[in-house]
């Protein structure tokens, strides 16, 4: 594994952790730390076992509904919801202040979908 993958994962890591952390110290709804736990301990799961071939062995079948289901929520939480809507109580922002994190928010994680979807193209192939 190249040092740079190791060090986007990492910083994925540390990006995944204080998002969790500030969730839970603006006190948002349970079921969105626990979606935003899942699905960020997931993509960074894909995208290990994508550059190493003996953990991404272990992914099946479910992974690849359960990617799929993550990439949706993911979607429909981005574009169609403000944070308000779904349960996190945030500072003010302006509209340009949000559309701005939110596209921050998606170039940073975008590789983890990439590294993500082409193991789940790998998967597939093996069934």
């Amino acid at each position: 594994m190249s040092w740079l993958v190791v060090a986007y994962l990492t910083l994925f890591v540390v990006f995944l952790v204080s998002n969790l952390m500030a969730l839970l110290k603006c006190r948002a709804r349970a079921w969105f730390v626990a979606y935003e736990f899942f699905s960020g301990f997931f993509l960074l799961a894909m995208a290990a076992g994508y550059w190493v071939p003996t953990f991404g062995a272990h992914f099946g079948m479910v992974s690849v509904a359960a990617l799929a289901a993550v990439l949706a929520f993911d979607f429909v939480f981005t574009v169609w919801f403000d944070p308000r809507q779904v349960g996190v109580p945030i500072p003010d922002l302006s509209a340009g202040e949000m559309e701005a994190a939110k596209a921050v928010s998606i170039l940073f994680v975008a590789p983890a979908y990439i590294m993500g979807m082409l193991l789940a193209a790998q998967v597939v192939r093996r069934f």
